[in-house]
């Protein structure tokens, strides 16, 4: 698929996220997924996140239109923040790690997620990180 920014993408289980990304909907019944982060940070327990409970709330969640506001692309792999304005109301919704899913992480046990790509290339979190590090030792 196309990975640009804005784009909503399919994961299936297995398989590598290949952008940071807002996790906006799940096949599972809990709206949640599970990752496995070890080549990210070394961690063997799975990591649960959640689709924003804003767009759950919304009537049709697969027909939420909504506009996504976030940090800058920066390297900190361990923090997100943004805020979720829906199109159905004025409401700004907050959204943060808990929702987001980093370039890298390969999803398990949940079938498929569909989520927003928020980072894409060389503005994905995990390499920014790993050119920061580089650098350092110049």
């Amino acid at each position: 698929g196309d990975l640009s920014v804005g784009n909503i993408i399919r994961v299936r289980t297995d398989q590598t996220v290949p952008a940071d990304i807002l996790l906006v909907s799940s096949s599972s019944s809990e709206n949640t997924c599970f990752l496995d982060t070890a080549a990210i940070d070394g961690e063997t327990n799975l990591k649960q996140k959640s689709v924003p409970s804003c767009i759950l709330n919304c009537p049709k969640p697969e027909e939420a239109s909504f506009e996504l506001q976030c940090d800058p692309p920066n390297d900190d792999i361990y923090h997100f923040r943004g805020r979720i304005l829906l199109s159905t109301g004025i409401n700004v919704h907050p959204c943060d790690n808990n929702n987001f899913l980093l370039r890298g992480c390969v999803l398990r046990i949940t079938d498929y997620i569909d989520g927003l790509i928020v980072y894409a290339g060389n503005q994905t979190k995990i390499i920014k990180s790993s050119h920061t590090a580089s650098s350092k030792h110049a």
